[in-house]
């Protein structure tokens, strides 16, 4: 939540820091949209949170609420305020880190970045000095200005160019899609110690996760079977069952890190 709503996350903890600050016994009829607002970003926050399987579209709800009441914070601002320049530093700070790893994925693994992801990081933490050193001159709009255009730039350049960049790298997606054009509504699909719900949704399909059998017992199975396994569980099992190779992708799962999926079926 804190990276997905970055480059505003700085400030909604300072909103949280003044909010507490200026809290008093008769917060809810003074700042009622407020209150409601908070409780809205609680419990979604908390909801999600507990969940055994977390992607982080679940918690784009909670993004709507948490920009109100940053908003809200850069309103009531008063110039005098020291919170502006500090948070504003952290910014600017945490979005020169990301240009920093983007750069340093770019160096030691070259396949998952490229000198256009570094501009796209590099122009927010220029963005973010800039309203930082607004931010010392006590000029909070165009602090915020200059924060949110950085930011939009961010945004769109990513996903006009980096999220088909990052698509070529997901793993689950076309293994999903395989399935959906070799298996048969007839064929059992099985997913091998792996559990993805993008494996699901893609291939538009429910299929049981396996792991108290072994990859020969499945292949083994009469009719047409697929099953969808991690190389590594593959090459450990020493599977002896005749077996088709259907697609064989190398890259990061959303939940699962990075890894090599195969999908096998036994031809039938």
């Amino acid at each position: 939540l804190f990276a997905g709503f970055f480059p505003w996350s700085f400030f909604f903890i300072a909103w949280l820091a003044a909010d507490w600050r200026n809290r008093s016994t008769q917060m809810f009829t003074q700042d009622f949209p407020s209150v409601i607002l908070s409780v809205w970003t609680a419990v979604l926050f908390i909801f999600f949170s507990v969940s055994s399987h977390k992607l982080p579209h679940y918690m784009m709800p909670v993004i709507p609420a948490m920009a109100l009441l940053t908003g809200n914070f850069f309103t009531n601002l008063d110039a005098k305020s020291t919170l502006s320049p500090v948070f504003a530093r952290l910014t600017f700070v945490m979005s020169a880190a990301l240009t920093a790893a983007a750069g340093s994925v770019y160096i030691f693994r070259p396949q998952y970045a490229s000198i256009g992801l570094m501009i796209q990081f590099a122009l927010l933490t220029a963005g973010c000095l800039v309203g930082w050193l607004f931010a010392l001159r006590k000029s909070v709009f165009k602090q915020f200005a200059s924060i949110c255009a950085a930011s939009s730039a961010l945004f769109v350049s990513f996903a006009l160019v980096g999220v088909p960049a990052v698509d070529l790298h997901r793993v689950m997606k076309p293994v999903a899609l395989s399935i959906q054009r070799y298996a048969s509504p007839q064929s059992k699909v099985y997913a091998y110690k792996i559990w993805q719900p993008s494996l699901y949704f893609y291939s538009r399909r429910i299929f049981p996760t396996v792991e108290d059998r072994t990859i020969d017992q499945l292949l083994s199975e009469p009719g047409s079977v697929f099953v969808a396994v991690k190389e590594s569980e593959f090459q450990k099992e020493g599977v002896k069952q005749p077996y088709r190779l259907y697609d064989v992708r190398a890259g990061f799962a959303e939940d699962g890190g990075e890894m090599t999926l195969m999908l096998i079926g036994n031809g039938r």
